[in-house]
């Protein structure tokens, strides 16, 4: 985050040299979103089925490699609201990552890592680890939908692993 005139300056110079040094943008997206089907799995076999929505701003080097942010919102099921009344049946997760993306015609692969908190009533900060494939055609599909993927992420917790797999496309504007 640009907290200071010196870290404006900072932001300034590196852009000034990445311009110069010919990798200047090919495309910058602010418009570029994703929905998908997400199926959770945690180490103790529990699972949850249910959608995301994220806007995926991305900063294109090249025609073949990027850099996406995926900034996510869903709604699991809480698994442990079963055996309590005082703890919410559903709640809101966020998800922030930054995934480096390299395409080879169609095909495109990425891997990054972020956080993601859980507002279970204890708002759970956990480190991510995702990873991408899909296909993006050269012509949007239907005029909207620019790719089709499917990912993995697994979130550590302190006393388990969660494995999420999502299934969804790319909506750019």
């Amino acid at each position: 985050m640009i907290r200071s005139s010196r870290h404006w300056v900072e932001a300034a110079i590196c852009l000034t040299i990445l311009a110069q040094s010919g990798l200047a943008p090919a495309d910058v997206s602010l418009t570029s979103f994703e929905v998908a089907q997400v199926t959770t799995v945690q180490s103790s076999r529990a699972f949850v089925a249910t959608g995301e929505v994220s806007w995926n701003p991305t900063y294109n080097f090249t025609e073949a490699f990027a850099v996406r942010s995926d900034l996510g919102v869903s709604v699991l099921k809480n698994v442990a609201a079963e055996d309590s009344e005082d703890t919410p049946r559903y709640f809101p997760t966020l998800s922030a990552e930054l995934l480096l993306s390299a395409s080879f015609a169609a095909i495109f692969a990425e891997a990054g890592g972020g956080v993601s908190v859980w507002l279970d009533g204890k708002s759970t900060r956990v480190p991510s680890l995702s990873a991408n494939v899909g296909w993006a055609p050269h012509k949007p599909l239907i005029g909207l939908i620019d790719r089709l993927f499917v990912g993995f992420t697994m979130l550590r917790f302190d006393s388990e692993t969660t494995r999420a797999l999502k299934i969804g496309s790319g909506i750019r504007f």
